[in-house]
């Protein structure tokens, strides 16, 4: 599996040339200002460089979008790594290998960092971990949850200690706070839970937890009938969050409980599968929903 980069990232300018999130910016709107490609020189475009993902082995599934922020790329691989490259010339500037699981497949999300904590990359792993890198260095970042690693597992796992769980999506950062969706099973029905949550962007301590199958007592657990809201699995954000940063909106569609073709067992309109929920993305109170 390769990566390759045209000529269109041969000029990077601090600012309108970054990407530093899957869709550029927190609402998702995958929209570019350069202007230096258009129609009249598209068809003149030469490869720049390749950037080989996964040396010597064969082609898997790789869904990666990377951001560059300030001349520098970032890129999540196949081989089991997180990488800085220069834009320019694809050369590495630093490598971390993940070691016990997959980085994300789809990508990693950037924080710029303040006076507290150094500018970061955040990603999640196929064993359900969230990790924090510096992003200059390449190395984990001391002060997150335990040396640079945040245990995603614990809280979700509906006491059946096997049950898959990991994150394929790329976080989002607002604020204070990174925001982690999840990667759980289709089937069978009984597994980990699907639910959203928020966790300190300087520590890793755990802010808010949105359970996307509600809790008695909480609104919406009437819509499951009996007993069949308990240790569900599903409805969960496999992919991608968008956020209003000036409304400070957290959207998040959550996907079909589980088995998600089965619906026997768990009868009535089950929220939140297949539903979009709106929630306050500092705390995570649910503003609204439409299924």
């Amino acid at each position: 599996m390769r990566f390759t980069a045209l000529a269109l990232l041969a000029h990077l300018a601090y600012g309108q040339a970054d990407w530093p999130t899957f869709g550029r910016d927190a609402a998702g709107t995958r929209y570019s200002t350069l202007k230096q490609i258009d129609t009249k020189n598209v068809s003149k475009l030469q490869r720049a460089w390749t950037y080989k993902m996964r040396e010597g082995q064969g082609g898997r599934v790789w869904e990666n979008s990377p951001i560059v922020v300030g001349g520098v790329m970032y890129v999540t691989t196949a081989g089991s790594k997180v990488v800085a490259l220069d834009p320019e010339k694809g050369t590495e500037l630093w490598s971390y290998e993940v070691k016990g699981g997959q980085p994300a497949q789809r990508g990693l999300e950037y924080w710029a960092g303040d006076k507290l904590s150094p500018a970061s990359v955040f990603f999640g792993t196929s064993d359900g971990r969230l990790i924090a890198l510096n992003a200059k260095t390449g190395q984990p970042v001391p002060g997150f949850g335990k040396e640079g690693f945040v245990d995603l597992k614990s809280g979700v796992q509906n006491g059946i200690a096997n049950a898959p769980f990991g994150l394929d999506s790329p976080p989002i950062v607002y604020k204070s706070v990174v925001i982690t969706g999840a990667h759980v099973q289709e089937g069978p029905s009984l597994g980990a839970s699907g639910d959203t949550r928020a966790w300190d962007i300087h520590t890793g301590k755990l802010v808010w937890q949105f359970h996307s199958v509600p809790q008695p007592g909480e609104f919406g657990n009437d819509t499951w009938a009996g007993d069949s809201w308990k240790s569900r699995s599903g409805t969960n954000t496999w992919g991608l969050f968008t956020i209003d940063e000036k409304r400070g909106i957290l959207y998040m569609p959550l996907g079909e409980p589980t088995a998600d073709y089965y619906g026997m067992d768990r009868l009535g309109a089950n929220l939140y599968g297949t539903t979009l929920v709106a929630l306050d993305a500092l705390t995570g109170k649910r503003l609204w929903h439409f299924q």
